[in-house]
């Protein structure tokens, strides 16, 4: 049970000592997801420049159509 948990959590022995026992699951989930984008930083500012361009594409279709139905 106990090695099933430190897999499961990654932890080493010496860490888990350091490491306390009580954090929240969203600390957790945060810890991770910032360990991933700094491990992957080319995807992400792929998907965060994509997310961003497709955003001000819909703000400009909307404005267009505005300008269009006001003529």
């Amino acid at each position: 049970m106990e090695y099933t948990k430190d897999l499961v959590l990654n932890l080493r022995a010496d860490a888990r000592r350091e490491r306390k026992t009580n954090k929240a699951w969203t600390s957790l989930f945060l810890e991770r997801a910032l360990e991933k984008v700094k491990r992957h930083k080319i995807i992400t500012m792929t998907v965060v420049s994509a997310t961003l361009l497709i955003t001000l594409d819909a703000v400009l279709l909307v404005n267009f159509i505005n300008v269009l139905g006001s003529l």
